[in-house]
């Protein structure tokens, strides 16, 4: 986060620019010791050539397109919002996908389950609560403050203006 709000204030996508090509050559390099590259090399032929087949190339377009997307939006997300509403989001993320999941795969949810799925979810509305509610107070603040800035400035330039006009009746 330090990157896109500190002192470099990089865009997202300059930040990719920057970091991408380090992940690319890390992941190349565990590919190699972890063996992958050996077995895409011994398969290429038989299942991944796009003269075969394009359909893994596809696949490989689409996911790196996705993660290209992802990346965007979890930067921008970064940007403009706390590591907390990151971390309930992330959350709350978690909790929907546990229950979607036992709709679509017909799992049965435990009490136990269900009390947890509730207490993440109201945890995460209290704190969506307490953050509008205090995001208000602040800009409510700064609304008085701007006033006050101003009825003083006015103050001042009216002082100024009569004790002006004083030295010019002497």
């Amino acid at each position: 986060g330090e990157m896109l709000t500190g002192a470099l204030k990089l865009h997202p996508v300059d930040l990719l620019g920057h970091m991408a090509p380090l992940a690319m050559i890390q992941c190349f390099l565990l590919s190699i010791a972890h063996g992958e590259l050996a077995d895409i090399i011994k398969r290429w032929d038989i299942d991944l050539s796009p003269t075969k087949d394009i359909k893994p190339m596809l696949v490989v377009g689409l996911s790196g397109l996705c993660s290209f997307t992802l990346n965007i939006s979890s930067l921008m997300a970064n940007k403009l919002t706390s590591p907390l509403t990151l971390c309930i989001a992330a959350n709350v993320k978690q909790v929907l996908m546990i229950a979607i999941s036992t709709v679509i795969f017909n799992v049965e949810i435990t009490p136990l389950n269900g009390v947890g799925i509730l207490i993440v979810l109201l945890g995460s509305a209290r704190y969506s609560f307490v953050s509008v509610a205090e995001k208000v107070a602040s800009q409510q603040q700064q609304q008085q403050q701007q006033q006050r800035t101003l009825e003083t400035g006015s103050s001042e330039e009216t002082a100024d203006l009569m004790s002006d006009e004083r030295r010019e009746d002497r």
